[in-house]
């Protein structure tokens, strides 16, 4: 990651620290959630999110200095598809082994999936009864409520290997978090629509990575 800081400070006329300066905060003002998950230090992070930041920081600096940044809209072609990642595979493990040793002291103690094992996750366990999904904490108060039919599980429940309960792992405001999300992930040739077709692509392909159906693929 600092080589290719280095090579961004070097284009912009910045030292390094500047370069890190100015990406933590663009990376604050365009990422919140992201950004407060790993309480603003990039070290929090993994190594496949730190690479693709500085990636999307040198595309957002490389041609010009201001703009937009949220609402930018960007055109070109995909040179690779580096298939789909399930972010969350790592922490849904991790509770699914520490339920099955000793799940009082997980509802207890919560998880520490991140790097900073400062940043502890909440746990609880979740059943079906009576037409609802219902979280219950390690005191057996409810915490939260769906309603729904048994064999439509939540995206938020986790499976425990042999057994009839499910876990699921709470956000900051107490809400059950998504059990899986996919991320797909391609190698794109990109620049912003207005100057495509006049500058061409950015130099160098960039790792593009979504969540969500945030780019339209067009087949030529």
């Amino acid at each position: 990651m600092r080589d290719e800081l280095a090579k961004i400070a070097e284009s912009k006329g910045w030292t390094i620290e500047e370069a890190t300066t100015n990406l933590i905060e663009w990376w604050k003002a365009g990422f919140k959630d992201a950004f407060d998950e790993c309480k603003g230090d990039l070290k929090n992070a993994d190594e496949d999110y730190r690479d693709w930041l500085v990636d999307a920081f040198r595309v957002k600096t490389s041609r010009f200095t201001g703009g937009g940044g949220k609402g930018d809209e960007y055109v070109g072609m995909i040179v690779a598809d580096c298939g789909i990642k399930d972010t969350m595979r790592d922490a849904r493990e991790l509770v699914q082994s520490a339920a099955s040793m000793n799940l009082d002291a997980l509802l207890r103690d919560g998880v520490k999936p991140y790097n900073d094992k400062s940043i502890t996750v909440t746990v609880c366990r979740a059943y079906f009864t009576e037409g609802e999904w219902r979280v219950v904490n390690n005191k057996e108060q409810v915490l939260h409520i769906d309603e729904g039919q048994e064999n439509n599980i939540p995206e938020w429940a986790i499976a425990v290997p042999g057994q009839k309960y499910y876990v699921t792992m709470l956000t900051r405001n107490g809400k059950p978090r998504t059990a899986f999300q996919h991320e797909r992930s391609y190698r794109v040739v990109v620049n912003l629509r207005d100057k495509f077709l006049s500058e061409g692509p950015f130099p160098e392909p960039i790792l593009f990575k979504t969540k969500f159906d945030a780019a339209e693929v067009i087949s030529a």
